[in-house]
């Protein structure tokens, strides 16, 4: 029996139907690179990639631990491949994944992307092509996606300690900044202590990036902090939600520590 090197390249999101866990479009387990069988346990993780298409429809999920695909394509319904970390090239990124008796290639281009009978647009192609080991032919799979910000992060968070400083009201006008995450829009608003402010968010895995960030112009005492709070979001680029606490950082050092509010 001939098994499929799979290829892929990426952007979207809609409501799809269960084709179940358990279906492979080879009729058996698909097992990750070491042989053994891939856990079943991302089911109950949200995805930080989000694909499909139409006419055929199919999906693509990228998880932290593996990669999912369903389609209405016989033979093609459900498969299932260990995540591996990706090649990235200027706005392109390159998963090579392998299964038991072949391969899953990603590929992911930021550009914008839209689906034929859909009025919804994204940030990024995808393309899928599934290839059987010495077949001549390829089935081929076209769409868009998108990357899902962790819910972890959803909330209003109190300013608790810039760089290695602890914060009090004092250190500002009174009155601690704060930023509230708004996940599902990729934005959040804010105050500085003086100012208020807004602006977008990118996150993937545990990258975040605070960016477009637009501020009120009062002028207060202490500007001078609520400078090195706005400098402190835009350089931070990681970030760790431990309990109730948000830490962001860079590679150099922790940028901010934020407690959520109860």
């Amino acid at each position: 029996m001939n098994w499929p090197i799979i290829f892929v390249f990426a952007s979207a999101i809609v409501l799809w139907p269960d084709y179940g866990t358990n279906s492979t479009p080879f009729g058996k387990a698909v097992e990750d690179n070491t042989g053994t069988a891939a856990s079943n346990q991302h089911a109950s993780l949200a995805p930080y990639f989000e694909g499909h298409g139409l006419s055929p429809t199919w999906k693509l999920e990228i998880f932290s631990d593996s990669i999912s695909f369903h389609s209405e394509i016989p033979g093609f319904e459900s498969f299932r491949a260990a995540h591996r970390e990706p090649v990235k090239d200027m706005n392109r990124k390159s998963y090579d994944c392998p299964l038991a008796e072949g391969k899953l290639l990603i590929l992911i281009d930021q550009q914008s992307c839209a689906i034929e009978g859909s009025n919804e647009s994204f940030g990024y192609s995808l393309q899928v092509d599934i290839v059987q080991k010495g077949a001549d032919s390829t089935e081929r799979f076209e769409g868009c996606g998108h990357y899902i910000t962790s819910a972890e992060l959803d909330g209003r968070w109190i300013l608790e300690q810039m760089l290695d400083q602890q914060v009090t009201g004092e250190s500002f006008s009174g009155l601690i900044p704060f930023i509230e995450i708004a996940p599902r829009q990729n934005s959040f608003d804010g105050f500085t202590g003086c100012n208020k402010i807004n602006g977008r968010i990118f996150s993937e895995r545990s990258l975040l990036r605070f960016t477009d960030i637009v501020s009120t112009k009062m002028s207060c005492e202490h500007l001078a902090k609520e400078d090195e709070f706005l400098e402190a979001l835009r350089f931070s680029t990681q970030f760790v939600v431990d309990g109730d606490q948000l830490i962001l950082s860079n590679p150099l050092n922790t940028t901010l520590i934020l407690r959520k509010k109860k």
